[in-house]
């Protein structure tokens, strides 16, 4: 009983511990906000619109084609600007890891598949049982056509994980829990992200099943799993391997509702 104790709380002490303050500031967690807010929602939305036969009223295909577009481009800017420094880049942790982050990652892609289930599940029964996939992809894949399934492999699996990871959990959370404490910096990154996926994701012209759960709540619970899983790992390279599994969730639920 005793050792079961101690790792309890080993684990939360870690979640409430702050380490080394990153190479960047504040300034550079909004200048990255902004860039996300411009690439998702301007460039993101015209893309969109651009591409959907109405352009007033954007198709899911045309929506999760310019939210691609716009996650690469933020994430493109968040390389190039930390690139430029060589402790700045490494701080990112995506390729300097640490002893914490020698563990398997594949327990983070089963991980990331439990925290998909677990925010599935939870939007599910929040919204009456309407259970749908995650808001992003829904819409895009109503029958048995092979385009829209890679297109929400690509965005959900693959450019979602990587350029979300990098921005949330490899830029903004180390910075925000060096400068408010390790707990309130984890809630704000997770309010921060949710807040994003609510406003990109959720405030679709064409219909969501209950934004709020699937727009925002799924997220939350998400971002929460995803920022223990930095602290933890003190990896950004894990939470990108995590959100993977979850991403791979969301297209199983995509396919089977």
């Amino acid at each position: 009983m005793a050792s079961n104790k101690t790792s309890r709380e080993g684990f939360f002490a870690q979640l409430g511990r702050t380490y080394a303050a990153p190479p960047w500031s504040l300034f550079d967690v909004g200048l990255v906000l902004g860039v996300l807010a411009v690439t998702l929602m301007m460039i993101g939305s015209v893309l969109a619109s651009l591409l959907s036969p109405d352009n007033l009223v954007p198709t899911p295909t045309g929506l999760v084609i310019g939210w691609t577009v716009g996650l690469v481009l933020a994430a493109a800017f968040v390389v190039v600007r930390w690139r430029s420094s060589s402790e700045k880049f490494a701080a990112l942790r995506i390729v300097s890891e640490s002893a914490q982050s020698k563990r398997p990652l594949i327990l983070m892609f089963i991980f990331g598949i439990g925290v998909g289930l677990l925010a599935n599940v939870t939007a599910g029964l929040g919204s009456a049982n309407q259970f749908a996939t995650i808001a992003p992809l829904q819409g895009i894949y109503s029958t048995f056509e092979i385009r829209p399934l890679l297109l929400g492999i690509i965005f959900a699996v693959i450019v979602q994980p990587l350029a979300e990871g990098l921005i949330f959990f490899g830029v903004i959370q180390p910075r925000l829990r060096a400068t408010l404490g390790g707990y309130f910096g984890l809630l704000i990154t997770a309010l921060l992200y949710a807040g994003t996926h609510y406003l990109v994701y959720g405030l679709r012209p064409d219909v969501v099943i209950n934004p709020l759960w699937y727009g925002f709540i799924a997220p939350f619970v998400l971002a929460l799993m995803f920022g223990v899983v930095r602290v933890w790992m003190r990896s950004t390279r894990a939470v990108i391997i995590a959100n993977i599994g979850a991403g791979i969730v969301a297209i199983l639920v995509m396919l089977a509702v």
